[in-house]
């Protein structure tokens, strides 16, 4: 396992939900409060522009009301007669009781034609520059000269003066222009706040004149502020305190830009309320999410169980315990998975078994190749030695042959006989061997299966008498040639053979292998019985299965039987064993007979007698052979009945034989240093090709495929040592005699 540091699946699923769902949040919330925010300033400019409009027309009614009021003082009988007499004294009088009826903040001037001003500001503690409040007031002057009431804002000394003129006619003459001016004040400004639910500052001349703010310090903001807006505009400002304002700038008197006020809306209530709003929003959510997370990891706990549980699991498995089992606590997908994997286990364990018992047939199966690599070896080998013994068995029972013809007496004549006996047997052993040694592609030939059978025990012919086994027989003389392959039939009769001596030599005690054929309907049955210790009932029906033994470790793996089982039933018969009540066991083979034609036989058989060999006419005949014994049996045999026969050892010299003269029979070794038989054949059929007219092959081994493809094709018989005197004789007439059509002679 890697010591990497990971996320388990619970971190994985709740990091992302909780960052997504703080983001999420952030992202609302950044939305809220600006839409908020907008929707404040939108309210808060909507409500400075009510309120703006509504100091503008309060300020207007109040002139209205000023107009109202005074108008009219002009036309008093006490303010026309003061006017007539246009006394100075008289007319300061009359003014100041004007001002007392009026109220503090007025001021009251007269202007006289002859340009005199009467004023009621010398009985106030602070006089007015009455000729600038004369110059303020033109506009509205101008209007009453004209004969019209005039109505002007003005501003004097920083103070603010709503102000109206009205011209005096006596007798239809003027005689004068009233100016009255009320100051805008402190309670003025509050009652316009009052009534706009704002703040009101006044601005005279880059002052502040009159403010319902009483922060000196803050003024010079509310200046800069008048001066930057114009028209509707609206701008924020914050106090010292922190306080935020949202205000509007508006002008008196379209004379002059430096007159006019300041309207301004707090929204500091409406943003802390926001705030707040904002603040108990992200605590409620934070908490909804902080909820919302332990539910999910609460539901992943639940959820991630049967995972963990899969892993334990698994992780068990990874150890080599097969054993695991996952408890299903739902019908969901999790509820699948771990049907699927206890399923998985169980196949696992099936595997498990399947791959113990694999491995122990391929042990058994390495150590059956193991023994046939040795078998294969020891073949090799036996077919190299028997091939060479098959030289000398030729020259010793040839030899042996001829010296019975030399008249030698009965006691010699014995001795001979024991020694051809003896050579014949050695011959029946080496073609045993050589037979069985050889691989061979499977080939059904007619075969007597009573030869066959004699010819498989001749290889025990040793070691059963040895191991105290008499092996006995009870051959049918009716039998059929049967259809069969012979090494694939001779290997099951081997592997019957040898349980049977192994399974004797445990009682230790004599044995007996009794083999008997007979045909019964249809089939040729071969019956063989032994006196060893019978087989178990339970393991009757099992000895043929693969790999199955009783035998201990190293002395057997269990195939032979099983291959001798497959090698009957492809040849359509039956195997089959059974006890004998307790005396051994007896293994019974049914094979088939197949109606086989003559031209199809690939083995003939030799004529019972020999035919005699008849005085030659000075045949010629040319002999090639490795073996000096063998060319000298040979040239002997045949010299004796006037045969002139040539001999040599090798193919460049036959070639030269051939070359210089001609031969009426041509006898080649099939196995020659350097130039092979074979190889000598198809040289001559270039060269010579009538040399080949009498010509027939010898050899020791057994020959391949390939050789008796080529003697099939050239219609040639090959003759196979140890031969005796009398058949090779007889061999040599048939090929003299065969008038060059040698397809019906013998291949012995």
């Amino acid at each position: 396992m890697s010591n990497k540091p990971y996320l388990n699946f619970q971190a994985k699923v709740l990091i992302p939900v909780f960052t997504l769902s703080i983001l999420f949040l952030g992202i609302i919330l950044w939305l809220v409060s600006r839409h908020l925010t907008a929707q404040l300033e939108e309210d808060a400019k909507q409500l400075l522009t009510t309120s703006e409009a509504v100091f503008r027309d309060s300020y207007e009614i109040r002139t209205r009301n000023l107009l109202l009021r005074y108008q009219n003082v002009v036309n008093e009988p006490r303010f026309k007669a003061v006017a007539q007499l246009a006394e100075p004294k008289t007319m300061t009088m009359l003014l100041s009781e004007l001002l007392i009826e009026m109220g503090p903040d007025t001021e009251v001037l007269l202007y006289t034609p002859a340009g005199n001003i009467f004023s009621s500001a010398a009985k106030r503690e602070q006089n007015l520059n009455l000729q600038e409040f004369k110059s303020r007031s033109s506009v509205s002057i101008e209007d009453a000269l004209r004969r019209q009431i005039g109505a002007d804002t003005i501003a004097v000394e920083q103070r603010l003066f709503n102000v109206i003129s009205v011209p005096v006619v006596v007798s239809e003459n003027p005689a004068g222009i009233l100016t009255i001016g009320v100051r805008v004040g402190s309670q003025a400004a509050q009652e316009f706040k009052l009534l706009t639910r704002s703040e009101i500052a006044v601005v005279v001349k880059n002052a502040v004149a009159v403010s319902t703010l009483k922060d000196p310090k803050f003024y010079p903001q509310l200046i800069t502020k008048f001066q930057q807006l114009s028209g509707s505009q609206t701008a924020e400002i914050v106090t010292p305190d922190g306080e935020r304002f949202l205000c509007m700038a508006g002008r008196f008197s379209h004379s002059s830009s430096n007159i006019g006020y300041l309207i301004l809306s707090s929204y500091e209530k409406a943003l802390h309320e926001q705030k707040v709003m904002q603040e108990r929003l992200t605590l409620l959510s934070l908490i909804g999410i902080l909820l919302c997370s332990l539910l999910i990891w609460v539901l992943i706990r639940r959820i991630t169980r049967p995972l963990r549980e899969l892993r334990n699991s698994v992780e068990a498995v990874g150890r080599g315990d097969f054993s695991q089992r996952i408890e299903i606590h739902s019908n969901d997908e999790y509820g699948e998975l771990a049907t699927v994997f206890n399923q998985m286990m169980e196949n696992l364990n099936a595997s498990q078994a399947e791959i113990q018992h694999t491995l122990q047939r391929l042990k058994s199966t390495q150590d059956q190749l193991v023994q046939t690599e040795k078998l294969s070896a020891i073949g090799k080998f036996v077919a190299g030695v028997a091939h060479e013994l098959n030289n000398p068995l030729t020259g010793v029972i040839g030899f042996s042959e001829m010296l019975q013809d030399t008249g030698i007496n009965e006691h010699q004549q014995n001795y001979l006989n024991r020694i051809i006996d003896s050579a014949e047997r050695c011959h029946r052993i080496v073609q045993s061997l050589l037979s069985f040694s050889r691989r061979r592609r499977p080939e059904r030939t007619s075969v007597n299966i009573n030869q066959l059978i004699e010819s498989t025990v001749e290889i025990f012919k040793y070691e059963l008498p040895v191991n105290n086994i008499e092996v006995t027989s009870d051959f049918g003389s009716d039998l059929p040639a049967l259809l069969i392959d012979p090494h694939q039939i001779q290997l099951v009769f081997l592997n019957i053979l040898n349980n049977a001596r192994q399974a004797i030599e445990l009682r230790q005690t004599r044995g007996v292998i009794h083999i008997i054929t007979e045909l019964i309907e249809g089939h040729v049955r071969i019956s063989f019985c032994d006196n060893g210790p019978g087989i178990p009932t339970e393991n009757l029906l099992q000895i043929f299965d693969p790999f199955f033994t009783t035998k201990s470790v190293g002395e057997g793996t269990g195939l032979g039987l099983s291959l001798s089982y497959g090698i009957i039933r492809e040849h359509d018969g039956t195997i089959i064993a059974k006890n004998n009540n307790g005396k051994g066991v007896t293994f019974i083979i049914d094979l088939p007979v197949v109606s086989i034609k003559a031209e199809h036989e690939a083995v003939k058989t030799m004529p019972a007698a020999m035919v005699k060999m008849e005085q030659a006419s000075a045949n010629k005949i040319l002999v090639i052979d490795d073996e000096e014994n063998i060319l000298e049996l040979i040239k002997e045999a045949l010299a004796v009945y006037g045969y002139n026969v040539e001999t040599v050892c090798d193919g460049e010299s036959a070639m030269r034989a051939v070359n210089n003269q001609s031969y009426d029979l041509i006898i080649c070794d099939w196995k020659i240093p350097g130039i092979g038989g074979q190889s000598i054949y198809e040289r001559l059929r270039e060269m010579n090709p009538r040399a080949l007219e009498k010509f027939f092959f010898i050899t020791g081994d057994i020959l391949g495929e390939n050789a008796e493809k080529f003697l099939r094709v050239e219609k040639k018989i090959c003759l196979f040592k140890p031969f005796s005197i009398e058949q090779f004789r007889t061999t040599v007439q048939e090929v003299l005699h065969s008038n060059s059509d040698p397809s019906d002679l013998t291949t012995t």
